[in-house]
């Protein structure tokens, strides 16, 4: 039953990094080659059963879909610089959206059977 589960993370994954690619390539104009083929995804475990998915991603990648507010200082050792500002896309959320009721009643279905067999009276 937890391979089946697993399987299911594992395609559903699979389709995520596809749509988050895709995202990608049509919401940003420049430098989206790298990002784009940058999205690493797992299936996340917990005591050897499987509990989600997790994707990868450079740091870049968070910056573009939460944005950064223009005026902030960036500090570096080799100096600090003030940000134009990037405006926040959602590019992320938007397919996690898409997916996140999949995933949660096929967990369920799993889950759900297994702590009924537990519970004892």
């Amino acid at each position: 039953m937890a391979n089946d589960l697993r399987d299911f993370l594992r395609g559903k994954a699979a389709t995520m990094r596809t749509e988050l690619r895709a995202a990608v390539v049509s919401e940003f104009t420049q430098r989206t080659g790298k990002l784009a083929g940058s999205f690493r995804e797992r299936v996340v475990t917990q005591n050897g059963d499987p509990v989600g998915v997790s994707f990868e991603l450079p740091r870049y990648g968070y910056i573009l879909h939460h944005g950064v507010k223009s005026g902030t200082v960036v500090k570096r050792k080799s100096g600090q610089y003030t940000t134009k500002g990037i405006p926040k896309s959602g590019y992320i959320t938007s397919v996690l959206d898409k997916h996140v009721d999949d995933i949660g009643d096929e967990a369920a279905k799993y889950y759900g059977n297994e702590v009924d067999k537990r519970i004892r009276f």
